[in-house]
């Protein structure tokens, strides 16, 4: 009031006020009116007032997401706090946005809030987190990896991850190995550096398997040396492979190597069977052939030779050890051959020894005294008969 008089405090009949802003109207200015006030004493005006409706706060929080590793981006959303007179959302709803894609690696990341917008609200935004998780896989070596023996290394020692990684994301550091070692062996694959320490992205289970050196095979080959004739077929060969990893020890042994005939010739073949491996690195390797063949050649007269020994040395050191008559292939039957001692004494052949073996210059097992002994033989060349004696040596 201005004007009241005379210590009165109102007028005798109040004014009423009143406006046309509600509680649900918007933003703006709305006028205050008054009316109705009496007074006899008072002649009465009014001057109107003006309510102000000002913005409501309105906080938009984007919510925190996670993901893990390799996925879409989840639907980013938000929630309101403020809203008033019933209103569900601002007239222009607000945008989320994130600078996280489906490849990003690990880590946390803003997401934002903008664009929103209503004449009612004075709009402010609060930042969400995408938390991008780590994403579980498990590797497992190749099973079945192998090698020969001798032969290089694989390059890598190869793996499966299930489930498969997504294109493009980032792929997975670091190798398995194998326990270390190049005999013929089974040995462990290990996961080595292939750790989650090492794919921060990864959470990693590791399945291992086993990597295996197998035999290398060997091919052996025989090489035969030529021979003058000496009435058998004894043949003298050299066996060798290819195959031997350098540095390793093995020895390549026969049971046997022949001619095919004791006759004089070229191209004759020569067959070596029985042929086996051994040595300090056998372990390593497996043989695929124990019979072999090649070709060479056995010299000699094409004369009838038919000689008797002058001198033999049965000291048991493998050479000229035993007495035997010389001959060759146009020789066709040894029809007889007998040794005496000086005093006339048959020593050879005693108790039924075949004469083609020859007499080792013992009787009953003794070896006999040193001295001249006489050779007589008979020869049967074609049809005819040929008989030769002679002194003999026997020298210890």
């Amino acid at each position: 009031y201005a004007g009241l008089v005379n210590g009165d405090l109102a007028p005798s009949t109040l004014p009423t006020a009143a406006t046309t802003a509600v509680t649900g109207s918007p933003v703006g200015n709305y006028s205050i009116t008054l009316s109705g006030a009496s007074d006899a004493n008072y002649s009465i005006s009014y001057v109107s007032g003006t309510l102000s409706v000002t913005s409501a706060t309105l906080t938009i929080t984007a919510d925190n997401k996670t993901k893990v590793y390799g996925s879409v981006n989840p639907t980013l959303t938000y929630s309101y706090a403020g809203l008033v007179n019933g209103d569900l959302a601002p007239s222009t709803l607000p945008t989320a946005a994130t600078t996280a894609v489906t490849g990003s690696p690990v880590g946390n990341y803003s997401i934002t809030l903008s664009g929103a917008s209503d004449a009612n609200y004075s709009i402010s935004y609060v930042s969400g987190t995408l938390s991008v998780t780590k994403k579980g896989i498990t590797v497992t070596a190749t099973a079945g990896q192998t090698k020969v023996y001798g032969a290089a290394n694989p390059t890598t020692y190869t793996y499966d991850v299930s489930p498969l990684l997504t294109t493009g994301l980032t792929p997975l550091n670091g190798t398995l190995t194998r326990v270390s070692g190049e005999d013929v062996n089974v040995y462990a694959i290990e996961q080595n550096d292939l750790t989650t320490a090492n794919n921060p992205n990864y959470t990693i289970s590791y399945v291992g398997d086993n990597f295996s050196i197998t035999k290398k095979g060997i091919t052996v080959t025989v090489l035969a040396s030529d021979k003058p004739y000496d009435g058998n077929t004894t043949a003298t060969v050299v066996l060798s492979s290819a195959d031997i990893v350098f540095g390793d020890f093995i020895a390549i042994s026969s049971l046997s190597a022949t001619f095919d005939t004791k006759d004089v010739g070229t191209g004759k073949t020569v067959t070596v069977s029985g042929i086996s491996i051994n040595g300090v690195d056998v372990g390593n390797y497996t043989l695929f052939n124990t019979f072999a063949t090649t070709t060479a050649s056995i010299t000699g007269s094409l004369s009838t030779v038919f000689t008797l020994p002058n001198a033999f040395t049965p000291n048991g050191d493998g050479v000229n050890t035993h007495l035997k008559i010389i001959y060759n292939q146009h020789v066709s039957t040894l029809k007889s051959f007998t040794v005496f001692n000086r005093n006339g004494r048959l020593v050879f052949p005693l108790n039924g020894a075949p004469i083609e073996n020859g007499w080792d210059g013992t009787v009953n097992g003794i070896v006999q005294d040193a001295g001249v002994y006489m050779i007589k033989a008979t020869l049967v060349t074609g049809i005819a008969e040929e008989t030769k004696t002679g002194p003999v040596l026997l020298i210890k």
